[in-house]
């Protein structure tokens, strides 16, 4: 099983990759995310098996509840995922935009993960 120290340090490594993929390339990616859980279901379901056992006398029915996992929840999930790929794509829209007299212009846009500042100044 691979540890939560190494799958940070993998994502660290691709974070660029992904802050500057195209839509169709996060699109994609959405897409064999969805899938992938889909083809995972018998291995996620076995581990959710040992964690309802874990949980049962120590969490309440409402928590074990939302713990419980089956096909159909698991289906719900690579659904909500695809759908995703229906949105449009939000980086690079300009949330913000200010312009100053003295020719700044300060622009807000949504960025791969939260937003980007954008200082411009127009020459004199």
């Amino acid at each position: 099983m691979t540890s939560t120290q190494a799958i940070f340090e993998k994502v660290q490594k691709v974070k660029k990759t992904i802050n500057t993929a195209t839509t169709a390339e996060k699109n994609h990616a959405l897409e064999e995310m969805a899938k992938q859980l889909w083809l995972s279901r018998a291995d996620i379901l076995a581990a959710n098996e040992l964690d309802m056992e874990a949980a049962k006398g120590r969490i309440s029915d409402v928590m074990l509840d939302r713990l419980y996992l089956d096909e159909e929840r698991i289906a719900a999930m690579a659904e909500g995922i695809r759908q995703l790929i229906d949105l449009e794509d939000p980086v690079g829209q300009v949330l913000e935009r200010t312009e100053f007299d003295n020719g700044l212009v300060i622009s807000k846009t949504a960025g791969g993960y939260g937003c980007d500042w954008d200082y411009l100044r127009k020459p004199a």
